[in-house]
This record gives C-alpha cells, structure tokens and sequence, in this order.
C-alpha cells in the first residue's frame, strides 16, 4: 500500500504519520480519512475494547482551512483514535477548527503529551475576558480527568506538563490571559517554563508548557524584582533622583540642539548645490533645444531656397505674360538669410539670461516652451499664395502603367518559372495567378516584409507539396527580387522623366 510506504513508519512512541509540507491540502482531506481508517483496520483489527493508537499524526504545513481541520478532529473521535503528539502547525485553523480539537480532547481518556497550534488563524478578542476559544481549550483541560499526565518514580509521582505551541496566532495578550487564570485558580494551575516532568506535593489540575510565552511564575518574579528595585532606589533620596533627572534632561536638549544646529548649517550648502545643478541642467535644456530650432529653420530655409529656384525656372517662361504677379512675389518674399542674425542674437540673449540664473528660472522655462512651439509649428511659406507653384510630382509604386504591370508580370511569371519544382507543383494557372497577385502588391505600394504577409497565406493554399520553410524561402526570394525590380522601374522612369524636363526647359 502506497500509504504505508510513503507517510507511516515506526517510532518511539508508536506508529508515526507524517504527511507535512502541502502532502495534505484541502483536497485530500476525504482520501486521508478513508486511508487513515482502512490502514487501521488492516493493521491492528477492528476498534473495540482496545482504541487504536498513534505516537505522531503531522499535518503540519499544508494550509489546511478551518473546516477540514474540524472534519479530521471530528474523524478522530468518532474513531477513537488516540495520538500522543499531533502537530498543525502552520495552518488555517481558527475558532471552528479549535473547538472540534477541544471535543476530540474531551472524549479521549489518554492525554496528548503535545499539541501544536502555531501559525495558524486563532483569534482572541481585546477584552472578551473568558469567553474565548484559548480560554475555553484550557477550562477543557482543567476539567479532564486525565490532565495533568503522571507518571510513578522511585522519589514519588512525576506531572509531566502538556506541551501546547500557539505563536503566530492573532492573540494580542496570551500573559495576560494566562495571569487571569492562575489568579482564579490559584496554585490548582501551572504554566511551567520547561516541558520536562517535576514533583509536587501540591494538588494541581493543570499543568501546560505554552513554549512560546514565558512562563508566569518568571514573569510575576521579574515584576516583583523591578518593583524592589525601583522602591530601592526610591529610598536612596528625593533629591539625588531630581538631580539626576535634570543633568540627564540637560544633556538630551544640548543634544537635540546640537543636532539641529548641524542640519541648518548644512541644510543651506545642499539646498544652494541643488538649485545651480538644476540651473545648469535647465541652462543645456535650452540651448540643446535651441540648437534643434535652428537646425529645423535651417532646413525649412534650405527647402524654401529649392523650391524659390525651382519656381523661378518655369517662371521663366511666364514672365511677360504675369507682370503684376511677380511684383507681388518680389514685395510679398524675405529674404531667408535676413533673420539668420536676429535668431541668433535673440538666441545669444536668452542663453546669458538663463546662465546669469535670473528670476529663478523663470525665464529659462518661459523660453523652452518657445523652443517647443517653434519645432511644433511649420515654417510659414513667405510667398503669397496666388503666384505658389503647385508640388513637383514624386514618382510612386502606384504610377506604374498598365504596360508596366504587364512587363513587370512577364518578368515575375519567368523569375518563378525558374524557381524549382514550382510549376510542377502548382501549375501554369495558379503560378500566372500568383504573379499577378506580386504585381499587385507592388503597385499598391506594400514593402517586402508586407508583401510577405500577403503572400503566405495564397501559397499555403496552392503550394502543398512544399514544406513550410521552403515555402517561407521561396516567397522572401519573391518578394526580395520584386522589390529590387521595382528599385529598377523606379530608377528607369526616373531617368526618362529627368530628360523630358530637359528638353522642354531647352
């Protein structure tokens, strides 16, 4: 059985099941329960005169709900199994979970010698006094006749004391708590500060070990010696305490006074650091973006100059007949090296003002957000739109004529004739199809890696002979070498073009 092998073995105690770290989770509780019972069956016989018995039942660290962590102790006592150490630490377990545990406990006649609570979800209240489940685990352990476990010696009866772990839980005061029962009880309750056995003479009906707090005869002990303490030096005199009081009330204000005469003196030095640094980094914002503006006005003027020179060469042949429209453009154009020194002399200016710092910076921002205007806004065209020349035509993909398409569909058709295996696999229809849909593609003005796109899914259809590397392969080389003839067209129209323009300026 997989159980036995994996989760039980022997140990000093008796049989050990360990099932920690999440190898019990909530949705393994109904298999534990029905394995827990079928292993005790096989191995031990059916529960009678004689409950069945564990050493460790470790459920520790698998985050157990509160539910699932009553539904086990609930198991448990229904089958009457008796477990000496039973560890849930670091589970969910919360009210719920706590008073199912105090059931099991109640109906068990053997004591545990070990029970861990720690890590989990218990919540005790400021001031619900007894009526709490901390509270209330205790009482059951106070009325039990079975608690506090003894044991026979040579030197007499040992108690040997419940181990109980409950840190990491939400209970803000547990030494208060336990103060307020060993103050109603009297000696009848111990919390010791050692797991280990002792011998008493007293009657005591409780007898726990919380190793998480310490113990309250240590703590009423270290009250009890600060207090002596205190009234002790109380007796030593009045006046050497205020004196006392006053020397050490002096030297925490000349501390505190020398502590902040060190923070204003350096408070000023880093505050005036800070402002030239951020002086100094507004001051090559600027310049850095005036730089930018007269970069962008130096193109705009070096285009306005191109197009002044084009327009003037086919004006040239319209200047009798449009007299009045060139004085117009000679009154209406400026000369664009005219504002060169003006740009630059307002440039100057502003780069001393923001250097000299003044008005705080101020000015510095006042001018970028020109700066930035200046780059949002297009350069006005100086010329009156009457006498405009209309935009030179750019050769584009979609220029192409119809006797163009139908070469540049011959070439496609013979460059993917020379591709192998092609035609054998698609045939002349579809390939002619396929040139075609290249041409297209191309006088629509799409880019190689477009074209790609458009074209992966028209060859997956035809082309099913290939694999899909080969076809990937073959449709780059596609669209590469279209792209490049068209570089070509491009480049041919525009020779052609540029010697038609020739002859009629001539």
């Amino acid at each position: 059985m997989a159980f036995v092998q994996q989760h039980v073995r022997e140990g000093t105690n008796g049989p050990e099941v360990i099932l920690s770290n999440n190898m019990c989770q909530d949705r393994h509780v109904d298999d534990l329960l029905l394995c827990i019972e079928s292993w005790l069956v096989r191995q031990y016989g059916r529960s009678g005169a004689q409950p069945w018995q564990l050493g460790t039942l470790d459920l520790s660290r698998n985050g157990l709900s509160d539910e699932n962590v009553a539904r086990i102790a609930d198991r448990l006592r229904q089958l009457h199994v008796r477990v000496r150490c039973l560890d849930l630490t670091a589970n969910k377990a919360g009210t719920k979970g706590l008073l199912a545990l105090e059931a099991y406990l109640w109906n068990c006649s053997e004591p545990f010698q070990e029970i861990s609570l720690a890590e989990n979800e218990i919540c005790v209240e400021a001031g619900s006094g007894e009526d709490n489940p901390v509270s209330s685990f205790l009482r059951c352990l106070y009325n039990h006749p079975s608690y506090p476990r003894k044991t026979s010696s040579d030197a007499g009866a040992l108690i040997h004391p419940l181990v109980l772990r409950l840190r990491g839980n939400k209970i803000p005061d547990l030494q208060h708590l336990l103060k307020e029962i060993q103050r109603k009880v009297g000696d009848k309750a111990h919390f010791c500060s050692s797991p280990e056995a002792y011998h008493t003479d007293a009657e005591e009906f409780l007898s726990v070990h919380i190793s998480d707090v310490e113990s309250v005869e240590s703590a009423d002990s270290a009250d009890s010696a600060a207090e002596s303490a205190q009234q002790g030096e109380g007796a030593q005199g009045a006046e050497a305490g205020v004196e006392a009081e006053d020397s050490a009330w002096q030297r925490r204000q000349r501390r505190r006074k020398a502590k902040e005469l060190a923070l204003k003196e350096s408070s000023p030095k880093s505050d005036q650091g800070e402002q030239k640094k951020k002086k100094k980094a507004r001051v090559k914002n600027d310049e850095g973006k005036k730089k930018k503006a007269k970069k962008e006005n130096g193109k705009t003027k070096k285009k306005k100059k191109k197009r002044s020179k084009q327009d003037e060469s086919k004006e040239n042949g319209d200047q009798e007949a449009q007299p009045a429209s060139e004085e117009a453009t000679e009154e209406g154009e400026d000369d664009p090296d005219d504002e060169d020194p003006a740009d630059e002399q307002g440039a100057e200016q502003n780069a001393e003002q923001d250097a000299e710092g003044t008005n705080d910076g101020v000015s510095s921002e006042k001018e970028a957000d020109e700066v930035k205007s200046v780059e949002k806004e297009p350069p006005e065209d100086p010329r009156p739109e009457a006498v405009t020349a209309p935009p030179m035509r750019t050769f584009c993909p979609t220029a192409l004529s119809l006797e163009d398409q139908a070469s540049l569909k011959k070439e496609t058709v013979e460059r993917l004739r020379q591709m192998e295996g092609l035609l054998d696999s698609i045939g002349e229809s579809a390939l002619t199809k396929l040139a075609e849909l290249t041409v297209r593609l191309l006088a629509s003005g799409k880019r190689s890696e477009d074209m790609l796109m458009e074209l992966k899914p028209f060859a997956r259809a035809l082309i099913k002979s290939f694999t899909e590397l080969r076809k990937t392969e073959m449709l780059n080389c596609l669209s590469r070498w279209a792209s490049s003839e068209l570089r070509s067209w491009q480049h041919l129209r525009r020779k052609t073009k540029g010697a038609r323009t020739m002859t009629m300026s001539q």
